[in-house]
């Protein structure tokens, strides 16, 4: 199913010349936007790149320096306002004659799903069905779905309350996962919502009352040591026509959060059995992203599925799987170019976040997914002299780089002088004086 009943538009041999738009990216503050950007661009489309407006003035994300942003805009934060900032979404496709607009996150996504009908009645929308995206952001759901299909998943259980963990962990076991049925609540502060590892009742009950004043409903689940493999698929009239699996080899935060490093690996059988089984009860059309993690045995666990961009998008473009350009395809009714086949062992590093890696696991020993602290410097250090491509560099689109090069440094620095005027306080308390002449 497309995301849009209207008539389809031009195929992509001629783009830019029936719109004043081709592609409204959204998400610009993302990775997977920025790769996104550069397929799309040299595809020959003409871009416009919009992310939620930052409250403190904060620099301009790396993707509004790419040499393919035509224009750049900014919207209202979804996160204060989900409606104000589709609405802003709606005037800018009213105003400007606009193919197709991306979302690149659970955030945008959920804001725009309200408003989805005005938005197509002006647009494509590359978005999946309502009814597939209703079980797909929810973890409760997809889970029920993989069962019944009799996909392997986590032992996990609900727990509505803080009195209720006792119970759940005596059933999942210590170390487990405390996670929230869906990572975005769009009527609760727009908040994002993360899970936490717990390795004994007290930190189990602090995670399930953090979700509880979120209004999040809380998931514990087992914990799984294996690998973790990520599946992209497209799939486009039922079939799936692209396909594509990486390892993640490194995350922040280290249980299940933004791949640092990944490579791209031969598509295993079982799980991709698992996800195009998966997909195909959902119904999910276009792009997806399944994750799992082999347990003890090798068996591959479903984790979540996500029906949106994912950050992979970058290591499967440069292995040769272009998922932008079939997504822009699909959502413009014209045929999708799929493909099945790739390049395995390319490797992609997001350093900023390998560097998040390496102070969470020297900070946590003893945590689940660290590691002894030496061999973590070894790792890190040995990867600059392997072979790898990195996050944001692009010799062909090298301002991007420049510009997330300086938004680490600029956070660093902002960090530095945090910790630095933190330390007078701490003689102060010592000092009574020193309290009283600080107040003045």
């Amino acid at each position: 199913m497309r995301p849009s009943s209207r008539a389809p538009s031009p195929p992509v041999d001629s783009p830019g010349s029936y719109a004043v738009t081709d592609v409204l990216l959204l998400d610009a503050g993302v990775k997977q936007t920025l790769a996104a950007a550069r397929s799309l661009g040299r595809a020959g489309l003409r871009l416009a790149l919009a992310e939620c407006r930052d409250p403190a003035g904060g620099p301009r994300p790396p993707a509004f320096w790419s040499r393919w942003a035509s224009t750049t805009t900014l919207l209202p934060d979804f996160g204060e306002s989900p409606d104000e900032f589709a609405t802003a979404v709606l005037r800018w496709v009213k105003e400007k004659r606009t193919t197709v607009v991306v979302p690149s996150s659970d955030q945008s996504i959920a804001s725009l799903r309200p408003w989805r009908s005005q938005i197509e009645a002006h647009t494509g929308l590359a978005m999946a069905s309502e009814e597939a995206l209703a079980i797909a952001v929810d973890k409760q759901a997809t889970l029920r779905v993989a069962r019944d299909l009799g996909i392997a998943v986590p032992r996990t259980a609900v727990v509505n309350c803080v009195d209720e963990v006792p119970a759940a962990m005596a059933e999942i076991g210590y170390p487990a996962v405390i996670k929230p049925q869906s990572s975005w609540l769009r009527d609760f502060g727009g908040k994002r919502l993360i899970s936490s590892a717990v390795l004994n009742e007290q930190e189990a009950v602090a995670a399930v009352a953090i979700l509880q004043r979120s209004g999040a409903q809380a998931l514990a689940q087992q914990l799984l040591r294996g690998r973790r493999e990520g599946l992209s698929l497209f799939r486009a009239g039922g079939e799936v026509v692209g396909a594509f699996a990486h390892l993640s080899l490194r995350t922040t935060p280290m249980l299940g959060g933004a791949c640092a490093v990944r490579e791209s690996m031969p598509m295993p059988s079982d799980s991709k059995a698992a996800a195009v089984s998966l997909i195909d009860a959902i119904d999910l059309e276009g792009y997806s992203h399944v994750e799992f993690r082999r347990d003890a045995d090798g068996r591959p666990l479903l984790m979540e599925v996500n029906a949106r961009l994912s950050g992979s998008i970058e290591l499967a473009s440069r292995s040769g799987v272009d998922f932008p350009l079939m997504l822009w395809q699909w959502a413009t009714g014209a045929p999708v170019q799929g493909c099945v086949t790739y390049r395995t062992g390319v490797r992609l590093r997001w350093l900023a976040g390998d560097g998040r890696w390496l102070l969470e696991t020297v900070r946590g020993p003893g945590r689940p997914d660290a590691v002894p602290a030496g061999r973590a410097v070894a790792t890190f250090a040995r990867d600059f002299v392997r072979r790898s491509a990195y996050d944001f560099v692009d010799i062909s689109d090298p301002l991007p780089a420049a510009a997330e090069l300086a938004r680490v440094l600029s956070r660093a620095g902002s960090t530095l002088v945090k910790r630095s005027r933190r330390r007078p306080l701490v003689v102060a308390a010592r000092n009574p004086k020193a309290i009283s002449d600080r107040e003045k």
